[in-house]
C-alpha cells in the first residue's frame, strides 16, 4: 500500500466528522477515480476524549 494517499483529520466536531462521514460513504468510488487506495491515519483534537 505504498502507493496509498494518506490522510490526517483535525477536529472531530461537526466539519471533521462530516468529512469522514463523507470519505467513508464515497470510498469505493474516490479509489476509483484515484487509483488508490485512501486511508485516515492521523485525528487530532483539541481536547482527548
Amino acid at each position: 500500500m505504498s502507493n496509498s494517499i494518506k490522510l490526517a483529520i483535525l477536529g472531530l466536531g461537526t466539519v471533521g466528522t462530516g468529512v469522514i462521514n463523507l470519505i467513508n460513504d464515497n470510498l469505493n468510488e474516490l479509489k476509483r477515480r484515484s487509483g488508490r487506495d485512501i486511508i485516515i491515519t492521523e485525528v487530532g483534537t483539541r481536547r482527548p476524549s
